[in-house]
This record gives structure tokens, C-alpha cells and sequence, in this order.
């Protein structure tokens, strides 16, 4: 998390250990929540990466969620167990 976004936390929270496509992949993905977040460092990407760092509240995201805005499915199912994980 440090290296590609600069942040870091001290309350970080395994949310889900899931196979994306058992029919062909045989690797896990590790789905994290981390809470209290601070920006400690700047970002420091390999020269292939392009991460864009975006700051969303919580209230918007299951409106970004159902408009399309966020649309990969990792990203989708993230967002919608956290936001069930805590209660909105």
C-alpha cells in the first residue's frame, strides 16, 4: 500500500481471501481494509504503474457503485463488504 498509493495504517483488516476464476486460475486475492489512513510518503511507482489516488467518501461510493463509476468486479466486491461490514 506504502509504495503505490503513499499511505499507510496501523488498522488493517483482511476482508476476504477469494479465487477470481477457479475454472482457470489457481491464485488467491487477498481483499484488505485498512482503516485511519495517512499519507506518510509520496507514491513510488514502478515505470509501468499508473495509479491515480482518489479521495471518496464513504456516503458516495455505493452511488458510484450503482451509476458504473466503479466497475471493476474486485474493486465492486470490496466496496460493497466494506460498506456492509459497516452498516451504510
Amino acid at each position: 500500500m506504502l509504495e503505490e498509493t503513499g499511505y499507510t495504517s496501523d488498522n488493517i483488516e483482511l476482508v476476504l481471501e477469494a479465487i477470481d476464476n477457479p475454472t482457470k486460475d489457481t491464485n488467491k486475492i487477498y481483499y484488505y481494509f485498512a482503516k485511519n489512513v495517512k499519507q506518510v510518503a509520496a507514491q513510488d511507482l514502478d515505470e509501468t504503474e499508473n495509479i491515480e489516488i482518489l479521495k471518496i467518501p464513504l456516503h458516495e461510493v455505493e452511488k458510484m457503485l450503482m451509476n458504473g463509476d466503479i466497475h471493476v468486479t474486485g474493486s465492486v466486491a470490496l466496496c460493497l463488504l466494506v460498506l456492509r461490514k459497516l452498516g451504510l
